[in-house]
């Protein structure tokens, strides 16, 4: 059987996106103006309704009404009848501080900071993709953000939108997309298929694997029919719910917290684009193909409690040599963290429309502030370096899809499972023949254990009376002697 792969994603216009959006443009204006703030903004949004909580410690003070307003109506929730529009949505605020007692842990003296919480962090990469991130979630993020483009010069369609995708890795092939795309109550599902096919869909496909990868892909495209209602007004949305779509498209493992409207002290956020940022670099310097990093840290804190790698059998050398070089070349403390990877100088607000991870590093020249830090590829010759000496170890093949060898492994991987089944169905049957014989012996045994009873209590009967005819003969005899 085929090994098949999905992973999905949303557009800004999802209730889960946009609460995500208002919550990481508020931390990225907080952080403009006050780099030691800190920052955990939670967010709801509902029908026509959005509610603001957390916690912020900080000299500024934001608009945080206007922020979320301007949001929205950004995103494209700027006109009636959506159920939920930037200009007159109800909105409440509940921010609070933080915790004195977090404080404490996180403040620590000669520029030391500590973990802003305890938890488990993993950070993943490969060479499926020329920027080491999975293609199924590649192709997912991609067409959300072509989606949001393209939707901005047609008004029939509206913000809320999810895309799904289905690879063959046994081919490496597309084979299925579903897209939900919502839309004005007026426009008909053919005229939305057709659009979001020919403007979305196969103009990114086009770029990123090429026709003949996708050639025969079966398109699913609003499935029930109709999405007209969509965003807050019909589902609830909040921030932090899409962890899957913010790591790795359910390809690697994912760290219980999410790494949304958090500031960098805070090491569910920083942590794991830090342990982005490592894999990515060791699978482009060549110490292997795919690299699994987990973190794993203690509230005040700073370093990090253990350092884990799993390379899936693709490493120059053994993981757990992999993981002392790393921890040896990366520091993997908070401080550290947000000074190398400039996380007090970073965009949040950008990385909801195009999927956290997966983008090239970048700096917007207008504001001065980086765009996806922790996907620069600044410590190739690092790892180049401190790898050069190390034992090589042969590591496992990858198998590479709809090449010659993986069809001759493959047929002779169902000869064998022929051979297998065939050699099962030839003892299941002798197995059956077995006990059918051994219950007919059984009952051969069993009759003739009845018969041989029967018939020793025959002649037991027999021997009693031989003995007591023996007895009166006796008994006769020795009368007749005394006469």
């Amino acid at each position: 059987m085929d090994k098949l792969f999905t992973s999905e994603s949303v557009s800004q216009g999802h209730p889960d996106r946009l609460c995500d959006t208002i919550g990481n443009t508020i931390l990225t204006e907080i952080l403009k103006r006050d780099k030691k703030a800190h920052v955990g903004i939670e967010a709801l949004a509902t029908k026509n309704f959005f509610v603001l909580s957390g916690e912020v410690s900080s000299t500024y003070t934001p608009d945080y009404e206007g922020i979320a307003r301007t949001v929205a109506k950004d995103i494209g929730y700027n006109k009636p009848g959506l159920g939920f529009n930037g200009g007159d949505f109800v909105f409440i605020n509940k921010v609070n501080t933080q915790s004195p007692d977090i404080a404490q842990g996180v403040n620590l003296k000669d520029g030391v900071i500590g973990a802003g919480d305890q938890g488990i962090i993993f950070g993943f990469a490969c060479d499926e993709t020329p920027e080491y991130y999975p293609l199924a979630a590649t192709i997912a993020n991609a067409l959300t953000t072509r989606y949001q483009e393209y939707i901005e010069g047609d008004p029939n369609l509206r913000p809320d939108a999810k895309s799904q995708v289905t690879i063959n890795y046994t081919t490496g092939k597309v084979v299925t997309i579903v897209f939900a795309a919502s839309h004005i109550e007026e426009a008909s599902q053919e005229y939305v298929r057709k659009v979001v096919k020919e403007n979305v869909i196969i103009p990114v496909l086009n770029k990123l694997v090429g026709p003949d990868a996708y050639k025969g892909a079966k398109l699913i495209i609003n499935s029930t029919g109709k999405f007209s209602i969509c965003g807050p007004a019909g589902d609830a949305g909040v921030i932090g719910r899409k962890l899957v779509v913010d790591s790795y498209g359910g390809y690697a493992p994912l760290g219980g917290g999410c790494t949304n409207a958090k500031d960098p002290s805070k090491v569910d956020a920083s942590a794991a684009r830090a342990a982005r940022h490592a894999a990515k670099n060791l699978v482009a310097a060549g110490i292997c193909k795919r690299v699994e990093i987990q973190l794993a840290y203690a509230i005040g804190v700073a370093a990090p409690v253990s350092i884990s790698v799993d390379t899936k059998g693709t490493g120059i050398t053994s993981d757990e040599t992999i993981a002392g070089i790393l921890s040896e070349v990366y520091n993997f403390e908070p401080a550290a963290i947000i000074k190398n990877l400039h996380l007090v100088e970073t965009d949040y607000s950008v990385i909801t429309r195009t999927g956290q991870f997966g983008v090239p590093a970048s700096r917007d020249s207008r504001t001065g502030l980086y765009l996806y830090p922790w996907e620069e590829l600044n410590l190739v010759d690092d790892f180049k370096k401190a790898f050069a000496n190390v034992e090589k170890v042969s590591p496992a093949k990858p198998v590479e899809g709809n090449n010659e060898e993986l069809e001759s492994l493959k047929m002779a991987n169902e000869e064998l499972k022929t051979e297998v089944a065939n050699c099962k169905k030839t003892l299941d049957e002798k197995l059956a023949e077995d006990l059918k014989l051994i219950k007919e012996k059984d009952k051969e045994i069993a009759s003739l254990k009845k018969d041989n009873l029967k018939a020793i209590e025959e002649k037991d009967k027999e021997i009693e009376v031989l003995k007591e005819v023996l007895k009166a003969e006796t008994a006769r005899l020795q009368r007749k002697g005394k006469q």
